[in-house]
């Protein structure tokens, strides 16, 4: 891969964004995510609860290896304002 891999700023992204731990929280999830304008845009492309079958369709949707993918845990709203964020 010879461009940074979009999918490391994508989990950032995914675990700070309220919107996506209101669709997806508890779930696993690959996003990508690009700085626009000074502001970060970013995309779920995969969602679910078996890690492994998230990074493979996330891998196929945006034409990766699975092993070039991040994988990562979104928490709920809930446990958001639990954990005080």
């Amino acid at each position: 891969m010879n461009e940074p891999n979009s999918t490391v700023d994508g989990a950032d992204w995914a675990q700070s964004d309220p919107g996506v731990a209101d669709r997806h929280g508890g779930e696993w999830v690959v996003a990508v995510a690009r700085k626009r304008g000074g502001a970060w845009r970013g995309e779920v492309v995969a969602a679910g609860s078996d890690p492994e079958a998230v990074r493979r369709e996330g891998a196929e949707r945006l034409g990766l290896e699975p092993s070039e993918v991040v994988v990562c845990g979104v928490a709920s709203m809930d446990s958001r304002v639990w954990f005080g964020w």
